[in-house]
């Protein structure tokens, strides 16, 4: 199935609006950006369901000097994965928003990255979420874990020995397999690490 991605340019309030379908057809995500300075952004993010028209406000938000939050639909529509906006990692928090019941049923304190490649942590085949886990925080890169929809629960499959200041792990799925490419330079050594694993 397509899954349809529209990205428009609005003059203001809205600097820019994008419209993602479920897979079914049968929800409309609008998530609409505007810049309230410059290292300020507000998202306002509406979900309709297109059989019924009700449009429902479920995030309305800003993020100061952090990457946009990412939402993810399941394969079956039933879940979407929301990442809530929040001023500091330690209190960054993702929602599974059950699309039947139009309630969350499960919130992880975490986030999902900081890439523009984010699409890269959420495997919609299986119903797998990859992120990194901000319960508990300190001096380092949090430690990476999985979140399966479907039976709830959560996995670490990688601690990092990666100070704050430096640059978040880069993270690829590996087609067609659950297995991860990870990339990040250890803080220690300065040595640069790619590995695979399975998730």
């Amino acid at each position: 199935m397509c899954k349809l991605f529209l990205i428009i340019f609005l003059s203001s309030p809205f600097q820019q609006r994008d419209v993602r379908i479920s897979p079914d057809g049968n929800f409309k995500l609008t998530i609409d950006t505007e810049e309230e300075s410059d290292l300020q952004i507000r998202y306002i993010v509406r979900l309709t369901d297109n059989i019924s028209n009700a449009t429902v406000e479920i995030v309305n938000c800003v993020r100061r000097d952090l990457p946009k939050p990412n939402f993810y639909w399941d394969k079956d529509s039933k879940y979407l994965v929301l990442e809530q906006c929040t001023e500091s990692f330690k209190d960054s928090r993702i929602k599974i928003f059950n699309l039947k019941t139009k309630k969350i049923d499960f919130e992880l304190t975490g986030l999902i990255g900081n890439k523009d490649d984010a699409k890269q942590q959420f495997d919609s085949e299986n119903g797998i979420l990859i992120y990194f886990d901000t319960s508990i925080i300190g001096n380092k890169i949090p430690d990476l874990y999985t979140f399966d929809l479907q039976t709830k629960r959560k996995r670490k499959i990688q601690e990092f020995r990666v100070d704050m200041d430096m640059e978040f792990p880069e993270i690829k799925r590996i087609e067609g397999k659950r297995q991860l490419k990870i990339s990040y330079s250890d803080s220690v050594t300065g040595e640069r690490f790619t590995k695979q694993i399975d998730y």
